[in-house]
């Protein structure tokens, strides 16, 4: 076993959802890509990547409440809004696009990301489960 294998597993078994690594030489972050444990249909998933539809300020929430407008690891519908962009005064909604178990946040909330960036990872539900 490596000690960056050593490192994932100790990030699993703490619950942190990130672990950033710097010193003389090395730069590591690791990242976990869902919470909690993964049931078989989302491990044999291909994940989605739910990916910022412009530059902005990553927020999770509405800035007026402090509950996320999606949890990591819940199911969310397509077209469900899971983040907000902030331009300025206006938000702009981050949806899902198809039905899913979401992910943790791959970037960091309250920053700034360009078009594009990927925000969350997304497991699709298998076909028969959407029925």
């Amino acid at each position: 076993m490596t000690r960056i294998d050593e490192l994932a597993q100790a990030l699993v078994a703490s619950g942190l959802a990130e672990l950033h690594l710097s010193g003389p030489g090395t730069d590591i972050h690791l990242v976990r890509t869902c919470s909690g444990d993964v049931d078989r249909a989302t491990r044999d998933t291909p994940a989605e990547i739910i990916a910022a539809p412009g530059v902005g300020i990553f927020l999770t929430h509405h800035p007026l409440h402090t509950a996320p407008l999606a949890n990591p690891g819940s199911h969310v519908r397509a077209g469900q809004v899971v983040a907000l962009l902030r331009v300025g005064l206006l938000l702009r909604p981050v949806t899902a696009p198809t039905r899913g178990k979401l992910g943790v946040p791959l970037a960091e909330p309250e920053k700034i990301v360009g078009y594009g960036t990927p925000l969350f990872h997304l497991h699709p539900e298998p076909p028969e489960a959407q029925a």
